[in-house]
Order: C-alpha cells, then structure tokens, then sequence
C-alpha cells in the first residue's frame, strides 16, 4: 500500500524498506505551540466524542487510580475539519510522545467545560485519569506493519500498528513512574523518573544541581525519599508473536513484547488475535562488567483491539 496522501502530500509511494524516518511531511508541525494544539484536541472532542464525555463524567469513581480513556480514530481526526484536521493527524503521528499528554489535557479540559454547561452537572465530576488510545493508523507501510518482523530499529520511538497472536501474558505489577527525593543540604526536591529505556530503573542525580537564588549550585550529594511522592500505575508485559497465516512456509514465527499500563492491562489472553497501536521503543538491561549488553524493542500500546469476536462471527455467518 501507498503512504496516506495526507500525511505524505501524494506523489510516489515509499517501498516497504525505505526508513520511517524518510516519511515526507508537507505540515512543519513542531513550529505550532502547545496550546495551539490543545485548542485543536478540544474542539475536535466537543465536535466527535462529547458523548463519550459524558459517560465519563457521571462515572461515580473519580479517584486519581481509576483510569478512563477514548479511543480516537486517526482517521477521523485527518478527515476533521479540512487543514486543521490533517494537521492536527499529522502532528499526533509525527511527535505522539508530545501530543498524547496534550491530547489527555485536552479531555480534562472539555470535562471541565461540557459540566458546567450539562443540565445533569450536579451529578457530574472531572475524572483526572484519562487517556487518549489512537487506533485505525493511515494506510501507509511505515505505520501499519504487516507483521512483527516488519518492524524495524529505524521505527523506534515511532507510531505504529502491527497484529498478532498473545502468547503470553505476564502478572500484573504496579509501576514506579516517579518519586521526589529532597536534597539533605538545601531542602530541594527533585523528580526522579524511570526511564522506559533502562527497564524502568530510577537513577538519583549525582549532586544537588539547586541554586537557591545565589547563582552557585548547591553541590549536595545526600537526598532522601519524599515520603508519598510516587507515582504509580498497573503494569504488565504481554509477549506477541507473528499471525500463523500470515507467514510464509518454513518461517519462523517472530515475537515481541507489549507494554500494558492503566486501563489496558488483561485486555488480551493467550490466543487472541489483536491489533496494537503503540509506539516502538528500545529498552536494555544495566550493563555490567563481562557481560554482553542485552536490548530488545517492545511495543509501548496505546490501543488493543482483540478481534476473536469477529472472526467467530464470521464463521458463523458463512
């Protein structure tokens, strides 16, 4: 299939080896701001998922543990609103780890906005915990992959979608995201955040790096833990492999793991066929003296659509 003519601007579609990071972009995204794009998502909500607004706001559970989310479709952002539209799309393709957390400030926004105007908003309240899962990506080879061992180092830290079969899932664990140490010497706290990258291990800084208005920094290398500054998610690991029937005769079926958070942890078992929506990560274990360095990449999901429900009607209907 040819790249999707609104993100690439037509012409001649790329061959399936040609680098994700060659994909042509007509739109220079990183030049609108933040808010710009903010202003954008909410619109885009109020216009196509008010709704689903709605029945998030008369959810009585409202703790910051509960998670609500949204699935937008790529597609019907792209065919919003003429140019903004295709700009907004192309900016949540191009730059996902930036607008996702906009995305997600967009929701909260028009919660805040859609009570206050709702006869019902009395038993309304903002859920805090909410999440955009993007699915349905463009037609283009360098975002909808065929199979697993179409994904490539180049695609890393890039939006894709790619199927497969769960062969295993792992427990479900809670998560560290961050936590604040406070520095011995000055009183400053610092976040400390785990890096995806290095398995989500935490590394405290070397030394106090606070200034305190006097223009030196403070030099301390003492910190100690803020007690109930962690942040913490549901976690768990989910290992994927290629599609049976969709590999050629005497290959070797390929896997990967997915990264489970929040509100998408046990939505697959072992045996379903699914479609993930996520973004291509590296990660490594601590190197070590005399040990070979071990990397992988993995999926971190953003949508999981398990499909046993169409395929069994399917069958059915023949």
């Amino acid at each position: 299939r040819g790249s999707d003519s609104r993100l690439t601007g037509g012409g001649v579609a790329p061959r399936q080896r040609v680098a994700r990071r060659a994909m042509h972009c007509i739109f220079d995204v990183a030049v609108t701001l933040d808010s710009e794009y903010e202003k954008m998502m909410a619109e885009y909500l109020q216009a196509a998922h008010v709704q689903e607004v709605v029945d998030i706001l008369l959810e009585l559970d409202n703790t910051s543990s509960r998670h609500y989310s949204i699935a937008i479709s790529l597609h019907d952002v792209l065919d919003w609103d003429g140019a903004r539209g295709a700009w907004l799309g192309t900016f949540l393709v191009h730059e996902p780890s930036r607008a996702l957390p906009l995305f997600e400030e967009a929701i909260r926004a028009v919660q805040r906005s859609v009570m206050a105007a709702h006869e019902d908003g009395h038993f309304m309240s903002v859920k805090p915990s909410v999440h955009a899962r993007l699915y349905r990506l463009p037609h283009c080879t360098e975002l909808r992959k065929l199979n697993v061992s179409s994904l490539r180092a180049d695609d890393s830290n890039c939006l894709i979608q790619v199927p497969g079969t769960v062969i295993r899932t792992g427990q479900l664990k809670m998560l560290q995201l961050s936590r604040e140490y406070e520095c011995a010497k000055c009183k400053f706290r610092h976040t400390v955040r785990a890096e995806l990258e290095e398995r989500h291990q935490m590394s405290l800084p070397a030394e106090c790096t606070a200034s305190g208005g006097t223009g030196k920094p403070c030099g301390g290398t003492k910190f100690e833990l803020v007690d109930g500054s962690e942040e913490c998610h549901d976690y768990q690991e989910v290992r994927i492999q290629e599609q049976v029937h969709r590999l050629l005769v005497g290959s070797i079926p390929r896997s990967i793991t997915l990264l489970l958070q929040d509100d998408l942890i046990d939505a697959c078992k072992p045996g379903d066929d699914i479609t993930v929506v996520g973004t291509l990560r590296k990660r490594w274990r601590p190197l070590s003296r005399g040990n070979r360095p071990d990397a992988e990449l993995a999926i971190d999901a953003l949508h999981v659509h398990v499909h046993n429900d169409e395929v069994g009607s399917a069958r059915v209907s023949r």
